[in-house]
């Protein structure tokens, strides 16, 4: 496979599951995207990150089923 070209900006994982972001990482390498992942293994810790940072993500995968904040109430805090 032919790795693909690379938005400089990162893929952002937020997963209560270890096991699923390391799925999601692994998928990424063989499809030969090189873009940085940062994972975020807690959704406090994202909106802390997303609200301090000018960095533009390209990509942002939030699992819906998390301890404490789920997915949707995320997206609402964020938008």
């Amino acid at each position: 496979m032919t790795p693909t070209t690379s938005n400089p900006n990162p893929i952002i994982l937020i997963d209560d599951d270890v096991e699923d972001t390391d799925i999601f990482k692994q998928g990424f390498m063989e499809l030969g995207i090189k873009n940085e992942i940062i994972v975020f293994n807690d959704p406090h810790k994202f909106y802390d990150y997303i609200s301090t940072t000018e960095n533009k993500s390209f990509f942002i995968f939030c699992d819906i089923n998390m301890h404490g904040t789920n997915g949707f109430e995320l997206k609402k805090q964020i938008f």
